[in-house]
């Protein structure tokens, strides 16, 4: 869109404001587009973004889900396309559409069973932590797949709604003692201890 500018002005749009001089100028705005559908779940509780790679660089877009199935994503422009990412951790499911345009409206997505990647925490001296947040990135999926949890009152926590591939999980508290290295799971894996050990001087 352009917008031929005469005299002084100070407009604002959805992107922030844009002051011009008095002279006349031809400003170029960018463009909100709306990606619309709905996922195919007669269930609530779905988050959904859209993610796309543009020169090298990450951009993603929330998404707003209403009725329990249907959403909207307001994206920018440009004719690279969307991947959508949906996930629904009171169910266990999941679902990835790529592909989609950013004009594109009446987009169904599918879900899929969800995988699980559960564990403990525990502080340097062994003993549970409880409200520690476990957080998880993927390692290998392109769009960076990502969460994060609490744990309970015995240290333990339960991801969901993830697809398969390899998530790096990290853990950040104030009662651990020291600092949980980083570790590596896969998709599935249960039983992972990730414990503190005592910081170095």
């Amino acid at each position: 869109i352009h917008v031929q500018l005469q005299g002084s002005i100070n407009q604002r749009h959805a992107f922030g404001e844009v002051e011009a001089p008095s002279s006349g100028h031809t400003l170029t705005m960018p463009v909100q587009r709306k990606l619309e559908g709905r996922i195919s779940s007669s269930e609530s509780g779905w988050s959904i973004r859209a993610w796309r790679s543009v020169g090298g660089k990450s951009e993603s877009k929330w998404g707003r889900v209403r009725n329990g199935s249907e959403f909207s994503i307001t994206v920018g422009d440009g004719d690279e396309p969307w991947t959508l990412l949906a996930m629904n951790t009171r169910t266990n499911e999941y679902a990835i559409l790529e592909g989609v345009s950013g004009s594109d409206t009446g987009v169904k997505v599918s879900p899929s069973p969800g995988d699980t990647i559960s564990g403990r925490v525990l502080n340097k001296d062994g003993n549970p932590v409880n409200r520690a947040r476990v957080r998880l990135n993927a390692a290998n999926l392109p769009y960076g797949w990502n969460t994060n949890v609490r744990t309970d009152s015995e240290g333990n926590f339960t991801l969901k709604a993830l697809p398969s591939g390899d998530f790096n999980l990290t853990v950040s508290s104030g009662n651990l003692g020291g600092k949980v290295p980083p570790y590596k799971a896969r998709a599935g894996e249960s039983g992972i201890v990730l414990q503190a050990v005592a910081k170095t001087e």
